[in-house]
């Protein structure tokens, strides 16, 4: 597992946003289909997510999960792809992962277990 950061100049960086959901909260696959992608060039801000195990799926994104927002802290999202001019990254390792679940009768009621989650991660991250 790793921890990622990113600052820099981005001279093109496309991104999604979810809009907000409410109860009760579709599946994953249906909540992204109304995303907004936006598309920014040249512009200044910071990535950061994480780089999960691919055993790690369905607790996490396995793979990159990185996530943009701009210098002014105004724009950004879930970063889809990107190109740097310049910038600095920074990787650190981890070897924990602490993982506290909610206790709500909501959370014990919920189906999270679907058959298709795996795939249903896959095609909303762009399968990667």
């Amino acid at each position: 597992m790793y921890a990622i950061r990113i600052s820099g100049r981005f001279s093109d960086m496309s991104t999604r946003t979810v809009l907000a959901q409410t109860p009760p909260y579709p599946p994953l696959i249906e909540a992204t289909q109304g995303q907004a992608e936006t598309r920014f060039t040249d512009a200044a801000g910071t990535l950061a997510g994480f780089r999960m195990p691919d055993y790690d799926q369905g607790i996490s994104v396995a793979g990159y999960h990185l996530h943009f927002l701009d210098d002014n802290h105004s724009e950004g999202g879930h970063a889809l792809d990107f190109r740097m001019s310049h910038g600095e990254a920074r990787v650190c390792t981890l070897s924990e992962l602490h993982l506290s679940l909610p206790r709500t009768a909501d959370f014990l009621a919920a189906n999270l277990a679907t058959a298709d989650s795996a795939e249903q991660i896959r095609r909303t991250e762009g399968g990667h």
